[in-house]
């Protein structure tokens, strides 16, 4: 298990977000480490680049995701 290529940049995984999460350990446990792939915030980053993840994205917001990456126009 690898971990995701994102973790010294990303606001989730350094405490940085405006409104922490619950829970965040396992948040980061689940996203950051595991699974990052699935990753909200990993998934703007591959199909938009990481200057266009939302600074109020959560990594399990997959659906808000999916609806910014399509409203850039972005197909898959």
């Amino acid at each position: 298990m690898a971990d995701c290529e994102r973790l010294a940049t990303c606001i989730f995984f350094n405490g940085k977000m405006a409104q922490p999460l619950p829970n965040v350990d396992r948040y980061k446990y689940q996203y950051c480490h595991a699974d990052f792939a699935r990753c909200a915030r990993y998934m703007v980053f591959m199909a938009l680049g990481g200057d266009k993840i939302p600074g109020d994205l959560y990594p399990h917001d997959v659906e808000r995701a999916r609806q910014v990456i399509t409203a850039s126009g972005h197909r898959p």
